[in-house]
């Protein structure tokens, strides 16, 4: 699980380029994960769970958001994450973190049907 320099810089924005430093914003990495439809809303919620304890575990999170869809759609992603960094060097940590890591093993992928992520600043 790693991601490229071309992954974090987006063509839309040329002002932003891998490694840049932008005093005064933050960096934010937002993810929504839809799940097969054989899992249960108890895997959901325990994906949600071990997303929330990671601040324990990773300083470089200054601030992070998992929610669990409320259902109203079917076709809906069924758990969002929003995740604010300092900067670009701690979403990287983040990443590669062995406790963050072990929940996309261990409670993810093992039920993930797609995701979406994004990077950007503001």
């Amino acid at each position: 699980m790693g991601f490229s320099a071309e992954q974090v810089t987006s063509p839309l924005d040329p002002t932003s380029r891998p490694g840049m430093r932008h005093p005064g914003r933050m960096f934010h990495h937002t993810v929504l994960l839809r799940f097969r439809p054989d899992s249960t809303r108890e895997q959901h919620q325990a994906v949600v769970d071990d997303l929330r304890a990671l601040p324990e575990a990773i300083s470089e999170l200054a601030d992070y958001q998992v929610h669990l869809d409320a259902g109203l759609a079917d076709d809906n992603a069924h758990v969002s994450v929003a995740a604010t960094f300092a900067d670009e060097a701690a979403w990287r940590s983040y990443a590669i973190h062995p406790a963050h890591l072990r929940v996309i093993d261990e409670r993810i992928n093992p039920i993930k049907e797609s995701s979406l992520r994004s990077q950007y600043w503001s």
